[in-house]
């Protein structure tokens, strides 16, 4: 999977959460009961504490680390982009002295 499929992925089992309203221990629900079935990325997201397990095959959406969350994919990818832009420039800089 590609980072923009992985993130769309990411970004639709969070709403998911957040329409059925299981966003807290006491509101938490089955993957079925959301709609999802309990793929890779949710997997990912369980890992990572984002959707948080209760009893009997239950879970929800914590939204603290989900702020968190989405807080350090959005710097990761802003740092990958700019290192791709330096990149990219500094290329374009010694085409342009030592081209030919």
């Amino acid at each position: 999977m590609t980072a923009a499929v992985i993130h769309h992925s990411q970004n639709r089992v969070m709403k998911r959460f957040h329409e059925t309203g299981a966003i807290r221990p006491e509101q938490a629900k089955t993957p079925a009961e959301i709609g999802l079935r309990e793929s890779m990325v949710f997997r990912a997201l369980c890992r990572r504490g984002v959707i948080r397990p209760v009893e009997a095959g239950r879970f929800y959406l914590d939204p603290v680390a989900e702020t968190d969350f989405r807080r350090r994919r959005f710097r990761f990818t802003v740092t990958v982009l700019g290192i791709g832009l330096a990149a990219l420039l500094t290329a374009l800089v010694l085409a342009l002295i030592y081209g030919s």
